[in-house]
């Protein structure tokens, strides 16, 4: 039987071995007290308690993963933004800091009558901070099973009254009234070349969350287009970017009818959101 500070020592030792003890050591004590409940300080005051071989053989797998690369949420089984705790794994992809960035543009210009929906949701990580900042209506829309089954469990977690379509955004556009005050999206916005440039841990995601035809410009352009014509009157879209996008973009939207373009940097100064309102005449 080994204690609880002998099983951290054998699994610093497997970072050590692996050469990662500097590079995973935050994701070495989220793992450590995911599976064991102690964090830093804990591990010092509980240091002799017994852990079980079924405890311990779960620690060292879910070591073996973090080193071979696997997102620390998967491993963990959820992902932490702006205040939400979301289910995520296998299938969905992993909600950024980056979106902070947009979800601080889109709460700075919602009134609390608005009807919004969240298109290409995913884990429901936009829609659902929106819902749980400002009581607005809120609907997500999301094409694949797998993602759309974290949305559905994500929902039902953070107690947020929202409605959840299994649906393909463009598809489902053709079946709504224009009835939307606002439409925000953080779409697929990578092209190939990009999308192959990912770092290794990015490659566990589903590529349908990053990689967008047109040079990344296929969602853009095509929800820009379409979904024109479901925004009411002084409403508004909002998307992330990714960097060098703002100019395109903006092209697009001012192109389509829309004006008042507004945008948020990123920690780095980089253009990570953009938001514009549609022309009262289009």
């Amino acid at each position: 039987m080994l204690s609880l500070y002998q099983v951290y020592n054998i699994g610093k030792k497997l970072l050590l071995e692996n050469n990662q003890l500097n590079e995973k050591s935050n994701d070495f004590f989220d793992v450590f007290q995911g599976v064991f409940g102690f964090d830093r300080h804990g591990i010092i005051l509980n240091k002799d308690k017994i852990i079980s071989e079924s405890l311990l053989g779960d620690f060292i797998q879910k070591l073996k993963r973090m080193i071979e690369g696997e997102p620390i949420q998967y491993i963990l089984g959820y992902g932490e933004f702006f205040n939400l705790k979301l289910k995520v794994g296998p299938g969905v992809f992993i909600p950024r800091d980056d979106t902070h960035v947009l979800v601080n543009l889109i709460l700075k210009n919602l009134r609390s009558d608005f009807n919004v929906i969240d298109l290409c949701a995913g884990s429901g990580a936009i829609g659902l901070a929106i819902k749980k900042n400002i009581n607005v209506k809120v609907t997500l829309v999301e094409k694949h099973r797998k993602a759309f089954n974290y949305l559905v469990e994500n929902i039902k977690k953070n107690n947020l009254n929202v409605m959840a379509i299994n649906d393909d955004i463009f598809s489902f556009c053709k079946k709504v009234e224009r009835s939307y005050d606002a439409v925000i999206s953080n779409p697929p916005y990578l092209s190939k070349i990009e999308v192959q440039k990912l770092p290794k841990e990015v490659k566990y995601e589903p590529i349908t969350a990053f990689l967008a035809k047109k040079n990344g410009y296929f969602f853009f352009e095509n929800i820009i287009k379409k979904w024109k014509y479901k925004i009411k009157t002084n409403g508004f879209i909002a998307f992330e970017i990714g960097i060098n996008q703002l100019d395109k973009v903006s092209k697009l939207l001012i192109r389509h009818g829309f004006k008042n373009i507004k945008i948020e940097n990123d920690i780095n100064n980089i253009p990570r959101a953009v938001l514009a309102f549609l022309d009262q005449n289009h």
